[in-house]
């Protein structure tokens, strides 16, 4: 019996609750959502989980902790400058002793270029402008024009606009067109694609048609807080602060939401494109596919866009799609608190594979019979572990000013200490370096507003969370030695 074919579709920046098929958990029915028609074939053709969560809400973090099964925190990978770490055991390294086809089809920020050149027979690499090559396609070559000005120099947080070039010269669609060739390429042999698509990132930008599937005036903004943020941590206050959130206006804010989800209904076609693909060469039910992303986007909520300074559920729940038709159920809901470390061991039960030591997950309850389910979900993120010092950061940012240099993006600034984060279906505690706590009722609260950490009837509930998350330190503490001699990764970053 032939194993099966992998085909793992990974999204950069997309949020759970952007979508009509996650409503439950949006909780908020009277937000617009994004209609994903063929997200939603795909979950009748497998299992959707509805609670699934980033081990870490950054772009490398989270990629290396997908494709290893680990806690950033074990395999170094804490921040977006370091890529997989020598020595570091993968889902790659068995694919490829099992004779897979191997193919990286879009944004990589996770393997090292030795990795990339060891453990992949193809790759297309596209980051968030576009593909790396325009392969002399004046085209193409404007359309990445076009996006890096529309960002600007040391990026726009808010930057949003309608490409005057064809949705086809564009990375996402790109992206569609290399992964149905590697398919249909590898139709006779085992292969695992990792299909790895750099929306619905920053800076936001679509073509039409999809640029007016939404139109702005049509959409409600979430709630958000008092200006200033009182009761949040200081570091997310000092980025409320850099990003400006008092001077953006209501209707920009719309348009911004208005492109989104115009990217998301692009890749949802895209998505259409791969199933029927392999609906036509008679591989669907022998294909396990996964859907996901590496982590969300605040998508104005807290008058905020992008990432950083919080392990709000808008950054760290996603989307978690699982079908495999021969072994899988098919149209099955998951209430299970999961996260993508899961994917890993899961899918070396259903592919049987042996799987390493040192895993960080366990198999996803349906999609593994017999699977347990957890009490509370775990997710870290950030590298400094003191408080943060609000008047270096300014003082930093005024010579930055003085001397004319673009001061990059506030959330580098601003949200780079250490995180920890525990939640249940109807709570969540974090834990911020230099002790500040937050605490919210996510039942009364969805959009996290109201933080109860300091509130006296929330003391013993506080105390709680904070034993689940020392339990969870030592329970997960790395089983795995650091090879002797191991050398620093790639700290370039895409």
């Amino acid at each position: 019996m032939r194993p099966p074919n992998l085909l793992i579709i990974m999204c950069d920046q997309l949020r759970a609750s952007a979508l009509e098929l996650y409503r439950e958990a949006a909780r908020d029915a009277g937000l617009t959502l994004a209609r994903t028609p063929h997200l939603e074939g795909l979950a009748a053709s497998g299992v959707t989980y509805r609670w699934a969560f980033t081990p870490s809400p950054v772009c490398v973090p989270a990629r290396v902790s997908f494709w290893t099964g680990r806690w950033p925190r074990h395999t170094g990978s804490v921040d977006n400058r370091v890529y997989l770490q020598p020595g570091e055991t993968h889902l790659l390294q068995p694919l490829r002793e099992h004779g897979y086809a191997t193919g990286l089809i879009g944004k990589n920020h996770c393997f090292t270029d030795q990795d990339i050149s060891t453990y992949f027979d193809t790759y297309y690499p596209v980051g968030h402008s576009g593909p790396a090559d325009d392969e002399g396609d004046p085209e193409v070559a404007g359309a990445k024009q076009f996006i890096r000005t529309l960002g600007g120099s040391g990026g726009k947080a808010y930057a949003c606009g309608v490409s005057p070039y064809p949705v086809e010269k564009h990375g996402t669609w790109l992206v569609g067109d290399r992964a149905d060739a590697f398919i249909r390429q590898n139709r006779d042999t085992p292969f695992c694609a990792w299909v790895s698509i750099a929306d619905p990132h920053t800076p936001y930008q679509i073509s039409e048609p999809y640029a007016s599937l939404y139109p702005p005036e049509t959409l409600q903004l979430p709630p958000s807080e008092p200006p200033a943020c009182p009761g949040k941590p200081a570091r997310f206050r000092l980025f409320a602060e850099l990003m400006e959130t008092e001077r953006v206006s209501d209707d920009h804010l719309r348009r911004v939401l208005s492109i989104y989800y115009g990217m998301i209904a692009l890749i949802d076609d895209v998505v259409g494109r791969l199933l029927a693909t392999l609906d036509e060469l008679g591989l669907r039910d022998d294909t396990i596919v996964v859907f996901t992303a590496d982590h969300g986007d605040y998508m104005t909520e807290h008058r905020m866009v992008r990432k950083g300074a919080s392990m709000a559920d808008a950054l760290t729940h996603i989307p978690l799609l699982v079908a495999y038709p021969a072994r899988v159920a098919r149209g099955a809901t998951s209430q299970a608190l999961v996260s993508t470390l899961d994917v890993f061991p899961t899918l070396a039960q259903l592919m049987d594979l042996p799987l390493p030591p040192g895993r960080s997950g366990q198999p996803l309850p349906v999609a593994v019979d017999g699977a347990p389910e957890r009490e509370a979900v775990f997710s870290e993120h950030g590298t400094q572990r003191g408080p943060v010092d609000t008047d270096a950061i300014r003082r930093q940012l005024a010579e930055l000013a003085a001397a004319g240099r673009p001061r990059g993006m506030p959330f580098q600034l601003a949200a780079n200490g250490q995180k920890k984060m525990v939640r249940t279906h109807d709570w969540k505690y974090v834990h911020n370096a230099g002790g500040e706590g937050e605490l919210y009722d996510l039942r009364a609260d969805p959009h996290e507003l109201v933080n109860l950490a300091d509130l006296p009837e929330h003391r013993e509930r506080v105390c709680d969370f904070r034993q689940q998350l020392l339990e969870w330190l030592i329970e997960s503490e790395d089983e795995v030695p650091v090879p002797a001699g191991a050398a620093g990764a790639d700290a370039s970053v895409d």
